[in-house]
């Protein structure tokens, strides 16, 4: 008990460390879903950026009167 008392603080570092190695291995099911679904609307939200980027663009015309451009 007296090994115990004078290593707490690294037993509990340790504790906390491993902790730390096994949350991201723990099955998660809804919150990978969540971040798929997520992930999916930005993808959609991209492309639709990226076609209005590369969407062609005319100058107006500067004579009044002309409707041809």
């Amino acid at each position: 008990m007296d090994i115990v008392k004078k290593n707490l603080l690294s037993i509990i570092c340790g504790v906390i460390a491993l902790v730390a190695l096994v949350i991201p291995f723990w099955p998660m099911g809804g919150y990978e879903e969540e971040l798929q679904a997520s992930l999916k609307k930005k993808k959609e939200s991209y492309g639709q950026l990226e076609t209005m980027e590369r969407k062609g663009r005319t100058l107006p015309t500067l004579v009044p009167g002309a409707t041809e451009s």
